[in-house]
């Protein structure tokens, strides 16, 4: 499989937001000793076909001193499937199949289409999606200090990217809580995640465009 994206979502398309990321690192255990948690996280990965959850995502913009926030829900399935929705109905909708990525904006009727393995999308992404086993490939790690008592690990990326590293928080049982992404242009993204389902049925039309045109018949029930 392959590798995830600049300033606001993916690599060749700008108008992405951070939350990709969380293709990466959906998992958990207990706090201690590295190598465990490690494993497990991985172990987590690779063992969910599918993964729904909600997001709130805040972005503290630099430029412009102040946090942004956004809702929505996130759908993932092995293969590099994945599904990013926003509550707010004028943010672009992100749909890939893994091999192509859809972006729709409600502006414009003709949606933009990518190779996902062409840079658009992070093949990190696709990794983990497919095995579940790339993450001391793709990241030195390291132990966070958590008084919670669940995971708390940061993610240095072992190559040149646009951010600097990750944080997560991961539940004891294996679900995400919290991701935060450092990037080098001094913003800052957090995401706090809930209501997360594993192993729902998800249909493959879920990820797709039937069509080139971005219309409610053509998109994804």
């Amino acid at each position: 499989m392959r590798r995830i994206f600049r300033n606001s979502f993916f690599v060749g398309a700008k108008n992405f937001s951070p939350l990709l990321f969380i293709l990466l690192l959906y998992s958990s255990a207990f706090a201690g000793d590295l190598q465990t948690d490690i494993a497990t996280v991985e172990n987590f990965t690779a063992s969910a076909q599918t993964l729904q959850l909600n997001f709130v995502q805040k972005t503290f913009v630099k430029v412009l001193g102040k946090n942004i926030e956004k809702k929505g829900t996130l759908s993932l399935k092995k293969g590099g499937k994945f599904r990013i929705e926003y509550l707010d109905k004028t943010e672009k909708l992100f749909v890939c199949d893994g091999e192509i990525l859809w972006v729709v904006d409600p502006s414009n009727p003709e949606p933009q289409s990518l190779n996902a393995h062409g840079g658009a999308v992070p093949e990190e992404v696709f990794t983990m999606l497919s095995d579940g086993k790339s993450l001391q490939k793709d990241f030195q790690i390291a132990e966070l200090q958590n008084a919670e008592g669940n995971i708390s690990l940061k993610f240095q990326p072992r190559k040149k990217t646009s951010y600097n590293f990750l944080e997560g928080i991961f539940s004891k049982n294996g679900a995400p809580e919290n991701l935060k992404i450092i990037n080098s242009s001094g913003n800052v993204t957090e995401y706090q995640f809930s209501n997360l389902k594993k192993d729902q049925q998800l249909a493959d039309t879920y990820f797709s465009l039937s069509s080139g045109k971005a219309t409610p018949d053509t998109l994804p029930e």
